[in-house]
């Protein structure tokens, strides 16, 4: 993940253009998406009053790429639930919980290219090597894992809905 230290100022300016202060030159959403791709960072400010308008930006680029054929990655049932979330307690701790849980899918993801972990998605546990019984208990762990630090983040959201049950099938 990229440093806000070291991101490139992008201008917004209020005709809707955008302005990237590293090339002198006008940029569009998808330019912005491309250099997320690419882990370059960027802070998006109000050409005119400075104001941070980064989340804003990035909040249309996800917008526009759901609404391309094809490339939706939230399901509606997801976008209910955290469209209830607002507003509620557990706002503060939501963020947190959702950033854990991406990084943990995308670690996951990236542990699944390396040296024949995927053997161990593709076959059925009759078939399975002992090599990947090992990297099935290292999934199960990461998955552990994740619902622990989900547990921890999440306890305004229990007391608010007066669910005082644990996620984590740990200690029951």
């Amino acid at each position: 993940m990229p440093k806000d230290t070291d991101a490139t100022i992008i201008k917004k300016y209020a005709n809707r253009r955008l302005y990237h202060t590293g090339t002198s030159t006008y940029v569009t959403l998808q330019d912005l998406a491309e250099m997320i791709r690419r882990d370059e960072a960027f802070v998006v400010s109000d050409a005119r009053t400075g104001e941070d308008l980064t989340h804003l930006v990035l909040t249309q680029i996800i917008f526009e790429l759901e609404n391309q054929d094809g490339q939706s990655l939230m399901p509606c049932a997801f976008m209910r639930q955290l469209i209830r979330l607002y507003g509620k307690d557990a706002q503060g701790s939501v963020p947190f919980a959702l950033e854990q849980a991406m990084a943990d899918f995308c670690e996951g993801r990236n542990e699944k290219r390396g040296a024949g972990a995927q053997a161990a998605y593709d076959k059925s546990a009759s078939d399975a090597a002992p090599g990947d019984f090992k990297t099935m208990r290292e999934e199960l762990e990461r998955m552990r894992r994740r619902l622990e630090s989900i547990d921890r983040a999440l306890p305004a959201e229990r007391k608010f809905r007066g669910d005082t049950a644990s996620l984590s099938p740990i200690g029951k």
